[in-house]
C-alpha cells in the first residue's frame, strides 16, 4: 500500500544528455592521459586568453579500458526487431531514410515504430532514449539504453545538441525512429577527440518515451478571466492532466514543493470552472479526487499533518459524490490518514482509519502489515507508560 499510496506522485533521477561527446563511463577515464607537442602558459590559461594546444599523434587513438563495456542497439526491451545497420558507411543506408527533418538535407529520418498522438511542441518537457553512433563505429559512443536511464529535458534551444532536438520535434509519444545528422547539427567541424573524430556524421537511434507540453498551461494563465470561463470541459481536463503529470514527474524527483504548487494549481483551475453537465462534472470531480490526494501525500512528506488530513478528507467527501464506488482509492485515502496521525503518535484515530481503509482494501498486503506495526507501536508505547509509573514510583517510595 506504501507504492499504492504514492502511485499518483510515484522515477529516479535521469542522468544529464548529449551535450558533449564524452563517453557515458567517464570515471573510466579519468586514469587516461595525452601529451602535448608544447607546453602551454598557465597565465593564459586562468587570464581569460585562451589556450591553443596540440596532442601528440601517438595519443590520439585511445582505446577505450577493458573494463568498458558496449553493447550493440538495446530494443530488444521495446519489441523493435530491425537493428540499426552500424559499423560501415553511411552512404550504404543513406537509401532508407527517406524524410527530410532540415530543408538543407542535412538531418534525415527513418521511422522505426510510429507514435501515437500530436508531435513533440518546442519548449515541452520531454522523456527520451537515444543511441547515438559515429560512422564506422558499431558500438555507441553514448547511449541511455546502456546506462538504463531516460534521459528529461526541457525542449529548449542549447539543451542537447542541435540534431537531438530537430529530430524530437518530428516525433510522437512512443515513437522509435533513426536520424543520419552532418557534423553541423552534432558535434561541429572539430569534433571532440579521441571519441568524435573531425566532421563526424552521426546516427541518432531516437525513442520519445513521453512528453508534457507546458505550453497549454502558460497560454491558460495569460487568458482574459472571461476567455478562461469559455473555456470546454475537455481543455480544462487537458490542462490539469498536464499539471498533475508535471507534479508526479516533480514529486518522483524528491522535489515536493515543485509537485504541491503543480497539483495546487490543478485544483485551483477545476474550481474555476463550471459546467452544468453531469458527465462533465464527474470527470472533473475524479481529476480533482487524485489531486487532493497528490497534495495530501506532499503535506504529509513535509510533516505538515493537519494540511494533510484537510485534503485527504475533501478526496474522501469527493468520493462518495462520483457514480460509481471508488474503492482502492477510498482505501487509499483512509491509508493516508492513516499514516497523518502515525507521524503523531495518535494511535488510537490510527487504529481507526486503517479499519476504514482495510474495508476497502481487504486484500491488500501493505495495510494488514500496517497493523501489525501499530499493534507493535501500541505495546511499546504501553510498555514505556509502564516503565515511566515505576520511575515515578520508585522516586515517591512506593512499594511493589
Amino acid at each position: 500500500m506504501a507504492n499504492t499510496a504514492r502511485k499518483e506522485c510515484g522515477i529516479e533521477e535521469p542522468e544529464s544528455g548529449p551535450t558533449d561527446g564524452s563517453y557515458q563511463d567517464k570515471k573510466a577515464y579519468e586514469d587516461v592521459k595525452v601529451r602535448l607537442v608544447e607546453g602551454i602558459d598557465v597565465a593564459d590559461l586562468f587570464g581569460g586568453k585562451g589556450v591553443t594546444f596540440s596532442v601528440r599523434e601517438e595519443d590520439v587513438n585511445i582505446e577505450p579500458p577493458k573494463e568498458m563495456k558496449w553493447h550493440s542497439n538495446e530494443l530488444n526491451s521495446i519489441g523493435i526487431q530491425d537493428k540499426a545497420h552500424v559499423g560501415g558507411p553511411f552512404k550504404g543506408i543513406e537509401h532508407e531514410y527517406t524524410e527530410k527533418v532540415t530543408d538543407d538535407g542535412e538531418i534525415i529520418k527513418k521511422i522505426v515504430k510510429p507514435g501515437s498522438g500530436p508531435i513533440v511542441p518546442k519548449g515541452a518537457w520531454v522523456r527520451v532514449h537515444y543511441s547515438l553512433y559515429v560512422e564506422g563505429n558499431d558500438e555507441p559512443m553514448d547511449s541511455t539504453r546502456i546506462k538504463d536511464r531516460p534521459y528529461d529535458f526541457v525542449l529548449t534551444e542549447g539543451a542537447v545538441i542541435p540534431a537531438l532536438s530537430f529530430a524530437i520535434e518530428t516525433m510522437k509519444k512512443n515513437e522509435v525512429s533513426r536520424f543520419l545528422a552532418s557534423y553541423h547539427y552534432c558535434y561541429g567541424e572539430m569534433g571532440v577527440p579521441p571519441r568524435i573524430p573531425k566532421k563526424a556524421r552521426v546516427l541518432i537511434e531516437l525513442e520519445v518515451v513521453r512528453f508534457i507540453d507546458e505550453n497549454e498551461v502558460v497560454e491558460y494563465d495569460d487568458m482574459a478571466p472571461e476567455d478562461r470561463r469559455d473555456l470546454p470541459t475537455s481543455a480544462i481536463l487537458k490542462l490539469v492532466s498536464i499539471l498533475r503529470e508535471k507534479g508526479n514527474e516533480e514529486f518522483k524527483k524528491k522535489k515536493v514543493i515543485p509537485a504541491y504548487n503543480s497539483f495546487l494549481k490543478g485544483t485551483k483551475i477545476i474550481e474555476g470552472h463550471s459546467t452544468k453537465d453531469q458527465v462533465d462534472e464527474n470527470q472533473l470531480n475524479l481529476e480533482k479526487i487524485k489531486l487532493l490526494l497528490n497534495l495530501g501525500q506532499c503535506r504529509l512528506d513535509t510533516n505538515h499533518t493537519h494540511d494533510a488530513r484537510r485534503f485527504i478528507g475533501e478526496a474522501i467527501e469527493l468520493m462518495n459524490k462520483v457514480p460509481d464506488p471508488l474503492h482502492e482509492k477510498i482505501g487509499k485515502g483512509h491509508f493516508l490518514l492513516h499514516k497523518s496521525y502515525m507521524k503523531e503518535k495518535k494511535l488510537d484515530e490510527a487504529k481507526r482509519c486503517l479499519e476504514q481503509a482495510v474495508r476497502h482494501l481487504p486484500d491488500n498486503e501493505t495495510i494488514r502489515d500496517a497493523f501489525t506495526k501499530l499493534d507493535n507501536a501500541k505495546k511499546k508505547e504501553a510498555d514505556s507508560e509502564k516503565k515511566s509509573m515505576q520511575l515515578m514510583g520508585e522516586k515517591m517510595g512506593w512499594k511493589k
